[in-house]
């Protein structure tokens, strides 16, 4: 199955829409509000959950200024690979990302590599809480030194990654120059974190 990335970034803080990033992957600059971004864009029950949650005149929110991630289990091959978040960090905004449970330690791989992750929550808390956006801090679920979550390594990064692309078990093996047995005791090591076998994703994405 090919790739959904897209570089296509959208604002919704106003009526306008703008594209932030055009084919040469230029941030556009001339708008004076502060940018609020959901990507991938490819949700609209996403993005109108947010615009009606950010924008109430109701709620004590305000939360421009960031992009906010759809870390849901049907977005995983765009986080599956890196391109994604150099396309982000050329907007220079931080990142909140809201995730469901299967895709925790994954969205905690990323949280531990990269500094423009503000925080991660749950898409159940966002969306049923008033205030979620502005009270759940980072260090509620994760920090850098001790997590919650248990997050991917890199090597179960790299190994969901290339069983996504339709690698069987021993030809990741030999990609990642490890034995048979250690490439079943990381997929194994997959499942128990994301608590779902790595089959389901398999069916779903490839």
């Amino acid at each position: 199955m090919a790739n959904h990335y897209t570089n296509k970034v959208t604002c919704f803080a106003c009526n306008y829409n703008c594209q932030l990033i055009n084919g040469s992957a230029e941030p556009i600059y001339h708008c004076n509000l502060k940018k609020a971004i959901s990507w991938p864009d490819n949700n609209i029950y996403f993005r109108e959950g947010l615009h009606h949650l950010l924008f109430r005149e109701e709620t004590r929110i305000f939360c421009r200024g960031h992009i906010f991630l759809d870390f849901s289990l049907y977005n995983i091959r765009y986080f599956t690979n890196r391109d994604w978040i150099q396309l982000l960090k050329s907007l220079g905004l931080k990142v909140i990302i809201i995730c469901d449970p299967i895709m925790a330690p994954l969205a905690a791989f990323w949280y531990l590599q990269e500094s423009i992750i503000y925080t991660i929550l749950f898409a159940k808390n966002v969306f049923n809480e008033l205030g979620s956006i502005s009270t759940y801090p980072a260090s509620k679920y994760i920090t850098k030194e001790n997590t919650s979550i248990k997050a991917l390594n890199n090597l179960e990064f790299k190994f969901i990654s290339l069983i996504l692309n339709g690698n069987s078990i021993k030809r990741i093996s030999t990609i990642l120059n490890v034995n048979l047995k250690k490439s079943y005791n990381i997929y194994q090591s997959i499942c128990r974190k994301m608590g779902v076998d790595l089959k389901l994703l398999l069916r779903l994405h490839c």
